[in-house]
C-alpha cells in the first residue's frame, strides 16, 4: 500500500464521470467513489468524504450534495464503498430532485520494483460497481395567443373592413417525469508514483414514465384534458478515460503540482431510433441533451500543493452545464479540505471535505 500512501494527493483528483448524470460539482474529481469505481480503498484504511455545492442566478437554484464512506480490507487486499448523492435544481419552469445511492469494489494488484520488492513500481485496480437512482421532474410551460383583429369582406365592403376580434388563449402544458435508472459495469485503473492512467465502462438502464396535463384558457372557456401517460425504456453505455500526471517542483519544500484532463462518451442504443415518438414526448424538450451519441463530459483540472496548502482551478462541463471556479484548501495526513467559488457570472460555492480513520 505505500505506493497508494505516496500518490494519494493524486489519485484523489482523478476523474471518471458522475454516473447518475445530474450532480454536477466544479470539482468533479473530489466526488471520489461516483465518478471512478477503482477509487475505493484507496488511502488503505476507512474514509469518509462530503462534497456540497450551491448555484445560484437569477433564473435558477441549484444544489448537489454527495457522500461516501470506503474501507481497504486487509485480508483480500481490495476496497469495498457505499456512496449517496442528492441534486435539487429549480428554475421558471422546472423543478427537479435527484436521488442515487450505489456500491462499488475494487481488488488491488502490486507490480513489485525490481530493485525493491517492498514497493510496488505499480498498482492495478479492477473494479465492480452498482448503482440506481430516481430522477423526478415536474416541469411546465405556458403558451399565448391574442389575436387583435380580422379582415372581414361582404357585398357592401369589396375591399374589405378590419373588425376587433376577441379570441386570444392561454394554454398550459404541465408534465411530471420519473426516470429510474440502474447501471453497472468495470473499472480500471493504472497507478505509478508520478501518473494514474483509468477507464471505465458502464451500463445504463433507464426507465422513464410521463404524465402529461394539458389546459386551455379563452375568455369564455376553460378546459383541462385528460392526463396523457407514456412509458418508455431507453439504454445507453459510457466510455470514461481519463489519466494525470504529477511534478515534483521542489520534493524537500514539498512543492508538487498536478494536472488531470479527463473525458466522457455517451452511446445510446435505442432512445432516438423513433424519431416521430421522441418529438411527441415531452421527455424530449426536458432532457433535450440527452438526444444522441455525444461527448457527454470533460474535466480539466490543476493542482498546487506547498506543504499543506492546496491552491487550484477546475473546470467540469456535463453536455450544455458547466462549471469553473478557483480552489482553496489544506491538507493533513488525517484529512483534507478544498473549497472552490466562482462569483464572476453567478453566485457559487462548493465545499468538499475528506476524512481518514
Amino acid at each position: 500500500m505505500t505506493i497508494f500512501k505516496h500518490f494519494y494527493f493524486v489519485l484523489i483528483l482523478s476523474l471518471g464521470s458522475v454516473f447518475a448524470g445530474n450532480e454536477l460539482f466544479i470539482q468533479a474529481n473530489r466526488n471520489l467513489l461516483s465518478f471512478h469505481p477503482s477509487n475505493v480503498g484507496s488511502k488503505g484504511n476507512d474514509r469518509l468524504n462530503l462534497i456540497f455545492n450551491t448555484y445560484n442566478t437569477d433564473t435558477q437554484q441549484n444544489s448537489d450534495l454527495s457522500f461516501s464512506y470506503d474501507n481497504f480490507i486487509k485480508k483480500i487486499n481490495s476496497g469495498a464503498g457505499l456512496y449517496i448523492m442528492q441534486s435539487k435544481n429549480h428554475n421558471s419552469w422546472n423543478s427537479s430532485t435527484n436521488n442515487t445511492i450505489g456500491f462499488t469494489f475494487s481488488p488491488k494488484f502490486n507490480v513489485m520494483s525490481k530493485s525493491n520488492h517492498h514497493k510496488a513500481r505499480y498498482t492495478i485496480a479492477p473494479a465492480l460497481f452498482f448503482e440506481i437512482g430516481n430522477h423526478a421532474t415536474t416541469a411546465s410551460k405556458i403558451y399565448q395567443q391574442i389575436i387583435y383583429s380580422s379582415t372581414v369582406y361582404n357585398s357592401e365592403n369589396q375591399h374589405g373592413i378590419e373588425q376587433a376580434q376577441d379570441s386570444s388563449f392561454l394554454l398550459t402544458l404541465s408534465n411530471r417525469i420519473n426516470d429510474i435508472h440502474f447501471s453497472t459495469g468495470l473499472g480500471l485503473q493504472l497507478i505509478g508514483e508520478k501518473f494514474f492512467l483509468q477507464a471505465n465502462l458502464p451500463f445504463i438502464s433507464q426507465s422513464v414514465h410521463e404524465q402529461q396535463l394539458q389546459g386551455r384558457s379563452t375568455t369564455t372557456q376553460n378546459s383541462i384534458s385528460t392526463p396523457t401517460e407514456r412509458h418508455r425504456q431507453f439504454y445507453s453505455s459510457r466510455l470514461d478515460l481519463g489519466a494525470g500526471y504529477s511534478w515534483t517542483l521542489h520534493k524537500r519544500k514539498a512543492i508538487f503540482l498536478t494536472s488531470i484532463i479527463a473525458m466522457s462518451y455517451r452511446y445510446r442504443w435505442n432512445a432516438w431510433k423513433d424519431e416521430q415518438s421522441y418529438q411527441q414526448l415531452f421527455y424530449g424538450e426536458v432532457y433535450a441533451d440527452e438526444r444522441k451519441n455525444s461527448i457527454e463530459s470533460i474535466h480539466v483540472s490543476t493542482l498546487f500543493r506547498f506543504k499543506t496548502y492546496l491552491f487550484g482551478y477546475a473546470f467540469t462541463k456535463y453536455n450544455s452545464q458547466s462549471r469553473n471556479g478557483l480552489s482553496l484548501g489544506y491538507q493533513h495526513h488525517k484529512y483534507k479540505v478544498l473549497i472552490s467559488t466562482n462569483i464572476i457570472k453567478q453566485v457559487q460555492f462548493e465545499i468538499a471535505l475528506s476524512y481518514n480513520f
